[in-house]
């Protein structure tokens, strides 16, 4: 066990009723001061004992909460700190051979820094959140399993999958694709399970994978069809104007830019600084820096001239602004009605398969090669795309290209559309 001291457990309120904590402070031996710390109840259960709207209701389970926190921090458990909960689990493990789900899901959350996630972190950890609470815990729960994960085998975990996979309800219905994903999240789980000495052995691991969907994930958009998307949100979305020139001139995925700060963005070189915590990859933890062509500039330009702001506020926060709240996941609807629109307005463009946000991506690695073929060398040009799209290996840059059907010979200055 870690040795701490700490301070016992209160309630906090605050006169409006609005945000309720649990305060407490612990000391390790190595600290001269108590360090504060506050609970909302999301460690224990997974979401916010401020969302209950009666009073007393909230009173009693944040009490609830507070007689749990005090039975950890008197064995030695803090539940912010993955050390200690993990020495808890070992103990737990050699008093008792039988361990309950929803004890191993909240120390997988823990270790897998799900509990209070990274940025880049953030939408997995809900996915994964909701998988567990709002699907498999009820099945396994109906199969009286909650009390030993030992017991949930590949036949339980096959049963529930089937249940989705072979449903006639189309709203239950999963196809491959959502067969194999939902098999790799369970794989994770059980897999951190197995590397961290709890269970024997992988059962989710078992199960072998459906056979891949042939889906067009490499669609492109032509020039015109860029040209009109770019028109139709000049018109009607100031947020969708920039954001999708971003994706184009810039390579930076849609979950990425909701997470770029205004100081991230620097017009006068030109660049963007996308931090490891926010971006996909990077593993080494340093930023990358990303150029920006004129239109993307100017459109950034244009973009913040309409609104008062700070540095440290999100580009692109919540009401599709910029904001110091980060905007939620669903903003990408306002494409997909866009493309819709334009569809309609262009029955004979927009009709091929894979023409998604992600799509403008691949049209803009593509127009950029195709543009500067006859003025860029290949090994140059292949550099700047592998900057660019922040590959961190030559391979992914190289099967990337690949997969675009992108041949490139010889190049020498490169330009974005012709500036």
């Amino acid at each position: 066990m870690n040795k701490f001291d700490y301070k016992k457990p209160s309630l906090c309120k605050d006169k409006d009723n609005k945000k309720w904590f649990v305060r407490y402070a612990i000391k390790t031996p190595d600290e001269k001061n108590f360090r504060p710390l506050k609970e909302y109840g999301g460690s224990y259960l997974f979401k916010s004992l401020n969302d209950i709207p009666n009073l007393k209701e909230r009173e009693k389970k944040f009490n609830e909460l507070m007689v749990l926190m005090n039975h950890d921090l008197k064995n030695g458990v803090d539940i912010k700190n993955t050390e200690s909960v993990k020495a808890y689990v070992q103990k737990q493990e050699k008093e008792a051979n039988k361990l309950t789900y929803d004890f191993c899901f909240n120390h997988f959350l823990k270790v897998k820094g799900y509990i209070d996630p990274t940025p880049k972190k953030k939408k997995t950890a809900e996915l994964t959140k909701n998988l567990h609470k709002n699907h498999l815990r009820p099945f396994l729960e109906s199969k009286n399993l909650l009390s030993d994960v030992t017991q949930i085998t590949k036949a339980v975990l096959l049963e529930f999958m089937n249940f989705h996979y072979l449903s006639d309800d189309p709203k239950l219905k999963w196809s491959n694709t959502t067969f194999n994903h939902k098999q790799a999240m369970f794989s994770t789980f059980f897999q951190t399970l197995v590397d961290e000495d709890l269970i024997p052995d992988n059962q989710a691991e078992k199960i072998k994978r459906k056979e891949g969907e042939m889906t067009e994930r490499f669609g492109k958009f032509t020039k015109e069809e860029r040209d009109l998307i770019f028109t139709h949100f000049d018109k009607h979305s100031p947020f969708m104007s920039v954001v999708t020139r971003f994706i184009y001139y810039a390579y930076i995925r849609g979950t990425e830019l909701t997470r770029l700060k205004i100081s991230d963005i620097d017009l006068d070189s030109r660049t963007i600084t996308m931090q490891a915590k926010n971006a996909k990859g990077q593993k080494d933890g340093l930023p990358r820096h990303v150029k920006m062509s004129n239109q993307l500039t100017e459109a950034i330009r244009k973009y913040l001239s309409l609104y008062d702001y700070q540095p440290d506020w999100f580009l692109f926060g919540w009401n599709y602004k910029p904001n110091n709240t980060e905007i939620n996941y669903n903003w990408q609807f306002h494409f997909r009605n866009g493309l819709k629109e334009l569809k309609k307005q262009h029955p004979d463009k927009f009709n091929r398969p894979g023409l998604t946000l992600y799509a403008l991506k691949h049209s803009g690695v593509t127009d950029f090669v195709n543009d500067n073929a006859a003025t860029k060398s290949s090994t140059e040009l292949f550099r700047i795309v592998q900057t660019q799209a922040r590959h961190e290996k030559q391979t992914t840059t190289s099967i990337y290209m690949k997969k675009l059907k992108l041949d490139i010979d010889t190049f020498d200055e490169f330009v974005w559309d012709g500036i």
